[in-house]
């Protein structure tokens, strides 16, 4: 008896949670703010196309699945700080090689680096180190704060490279994402772990970074996160940006007074809504106020699906595949969302037509797809 109420009052905000998840805030912004970087620094040059372009910028995707196979072994024989500090390590000298213009090949090579490095780092951090430090009754809430900063990156990311490029120069950027990641590698330093004796792990395994039986949710989250990363491409300031946050504190309020409680599938409507919403706004006008109301119901519908299909793996997840649904969660949002961002930019023209028709398009799939497959097999399989 005294057990369970001590586990029930075990405190989620120990030190070393916030630092996770202050680590977890820093890396995001660094990444993201790439997103619309990339394309303004292979713009300068007249070596590269926008297709060229598209393709560097996607091939960050496919870098996140590269060590798939191998987080499990790595993670289990090694400190598993360690490994997270070694892609953080990875990922700044990556940072470094882009200061010297580059041929095709060589930014390919570094920008799939990118990849991999953050797709080690995702599992490292949030799938394994956070459980390690955080309390059997408390994973979940741990686990929907942890992916809450990384949406909050995505909006201050990006604001802050796109502000430094057009007040200083777009040949400072990788020096901009560094001032980033520093502080994270030095927090990750500090942060104590729990020991564990090292195990003796197969060389190749998907446990850790891919649940097989959540495939379902992970393609109708992929597709979404392709619309998510469609309608980024129009936005193109601090103060777009300033407004997607405000989406995320409206979604997060309405998580607390409604979602938390409601079925599921009304926070995925409600998602849909607000980014087809959205996207009609960009179809038909480009004025200051209806692009601000076209960036808070995009933070708001991203962040009301994204909370949903977390949630959804998470309970269609043994209780020893916390981990690996959180991995799969990650993958499925973040090569979407990269994906959607490079063939919307690829496709894009001077009024963003065809950033928006892809948007609804694959919105439309996505939903329908959820509605009348995804959440029957949902209810059928969850496990909590």
């Amino acid at each position: 008896m005294q057990l369970g109420s001590s586990q029930e009052r075990a405190p989620l905000w120990t030190p070393g949670f916030f630092s996770i998840n202050l680590i977890h805030l820093l890396m995001g912004m660094s990444v993201y703010a790439l997103l619309p970087l990339w394309p303004i620094l292979m713009q300068q040059s007249a070596l590269y196309d926008k297709v060229e372009c598209a393709i560097v910028i996607s091939i960050f995707a496919v870098g996140l699945y590269l060590p798939c196979g191998f987080c499990n072994y790595w993670l289990d024989t090694y400190k598993r700080t360690t490994v997270c500090q070694t892609s953080i390590i990875v990922y700044m000298v990556t940072l470094l090689l882009c200061i010297v213009e580059m041929p095709l090949w060589a930014l390919l090579g570094i920008r799939l680096l990118q990849g991999v490095s953050y797709g080690v780092f995702q599992v490292a951090l949030g799938s394994t180190i956070m459980i390690d430090v955080t309390d059997t009754t408390q994973r979940t809430r741990a686990a929907h704060v942890y992916y809450w900063f990384g949406r909050f990156a995505l909006a201050l990311g990006p604001a802050i490279g796109l502000w430094a490029v057009s007040t200083y120069s777009i040949y400072g950027f990788p020096w901009l994402v560094l001032a980033m990641v520093m502080p994270a590698l030095l927090l990750l330093w500090m942060l104590h772990v729990p020991f564990r004796m090292p195990l003796e792990p197969k060389l190749l395994s998907t446990d850790r970074f891919w649940m097989k039986h959540g495939v379902w949710l992970f393609v109708c989250l992929f597709l979404f996160s392709l619309s998510a990363g469609a309608l980024l491409v129009p936005m193109s300031g601090l103060i777009m940006y300033a407004c997607v946050a405000v989406g995320f504190l409206l979604a997060l309020l309405l998580h607390v007074m409604f979602l938390g409680k409601a079925d599921i599938r009304w926070g995925i409507c409600i998602g849909i809504f607000a980014l087809i919403f959205a996207a009609v706004i960009g179809l038909y006008s480009h004025n200051g106020v209806q692009m601000i109301i076209y960036s808070v119901l995009f933070g708001l519908g991203v962040a009301i699906i994204t909370s949903r299909f977390l949630l959804s793996m998470i309970r269609v997840a043994q209780h020893c595949q916390r981990g690996t649904a959180q991995s799969t969660y990650m993958l499925g949002w973040e090569s979407g969302l990269v994906a959607g961002y490079a063939a919307a930019y690829m496709l894009n023209d001077y009024n963003n037509y065809y950033c928006y028709l892809l948007s609804i398009a694959l919105l439309l799939t996505a939903g329908a797809m959820y509605m009348f497959r995804v959440y029957a097999w949902y209810i059928k399989n969850k496990c909590r």
